[in-house]
């Protein structure tokens, strides 16, 4: 039977179908992928520095991981909409991605998305940063050698406008911040919650648009990744690796998006957080034309196999 769930901030309409025909066992990934730690022609991959645009950032000497412009930008300083686009090289290794990493050379990517973060808002004319990575073709990557991305752009996007707005107003209402509120609801309702310490919440949101979609928020109010410390960075860092080896190992090795909302500045009112979106339904057709999205896994379900009980 179809459920008719709504986003209460962005007003997105979710109708939940549970297909119970299709278990997680059935994404699991039988495609045969070629594992070398090194490839002649990727330009991402130790040796091959100098087939790459110019360098912004590099953690260690040797790197373990490198920021360099992007050579097809989104954005640069041309155009009604400017701004900077840069890729993260998230390791020396062609085949290694997040999940096989060691937490502490994850810790070295974050560390990464947050000091050319930093670098970017202070460039004149930036009003916001977005990171996000694309794993697998499906989700929008188009080189094999695990790498992130980061934009800068001169005017605040529509879309996060209007999900700050709604914040404010509230937080002017309620005297809480909106996502310490849901926290707290999630926290009571259990049901959602893939994990849960005394730093972080991973939780499948009520009105998840994709199956399997995961919100990774800090129960201690933040609003910036800027202002993490060395002990804020590492506990993320933890939290989002056990995020998507979750994913991984739970559902498959299956595509996701990964982006990271977050602001300049520590504000009252907003909450910084990381969505996790596996890609392993198509909006097609009905969903463009009635702006409906389907969902086939129940967030409950969700969360219930990536706990591992199901």
């Amino acid at each position: 039977m179809a459920q008719l769930r709504l986003n209460d901030v962005t007003r997105e309409q979710i109708i939940v179908v549970e297909n119970r025909s299709k278990r997680p066992k059935d994404y699991k990934s039988y495609e045969v992928v070629e594992r070398v730690s090194y490839k002649e022609s990727c330009p991402f991959c130790v040796g091959n520095e100098e087939m790459t645009p110019p360098e912004v950032l590099r953690i260690d000497d040797p790197w373990n991981v490198r920021v360099v412009e992007n050579k097809f930008p989104i954005l640069n300083n041309e155009g009604e909409v400017t701004g900077y686009h840069y890729v993260v090289i998230e390791g020396r290794d062609h085949s290694k991605n997040i999940h096989e990493m060691e937490v502490d050379d994850f810790e070295k990517v974050v560390k990464a998305f947050i000091e050319v973060s930093r670098i970017l808002y202070q460039k004149e004319g930036v009003k916001y940063v977005q990171v996000f990575k694309n794993y697998k073709k499906e989700a929008g990557a188009s080189l094999e050698h695990p790498h992130s991305q980061i934009i800068a752009i001169n005017r605040m996007p529509d879309r996060i406008k209007g999900l700050i707005e709604m914040e404010k107003q509230f937080y002017e209402k309620h005297g809480e911040c909106l996502t310490c509120s849901k926290i707290k609801d999630e926290i009571i309702n259990k049901e959602r919650i893939v994990y849960l310490d005394e730093c972080f919440l991973i939780f499948c949101p009520y009105a998840s648009i994709f199956p399997y979609e995961m919100a990774v928020v800090p129960i201690r109010h933040r609003s910036s990744l800027l202002s993490l410390n060395e002990s804020d960075i590492k506990a993320l860092s933890r939290v989002l690796h056990f995020a998507i080896k979750s994913l991984i190992e739970n559902v498959g090795d299956v595509a996701y998006n990964m982006f990271f909302e977050f602001i300049k500045d520590e504000v009252e009112y907003h909450h910084y957080q990381i969505r996790i979106c596996p890609r392993i339904s198509i909006h097609a057709g009905f969903e463009l034309a009635t702006g409906f999205y389907t969902n086939v896994v129940s967030p409950e379900t969700a969360a219930r196999v990536l706990r591992g009980q199901d």
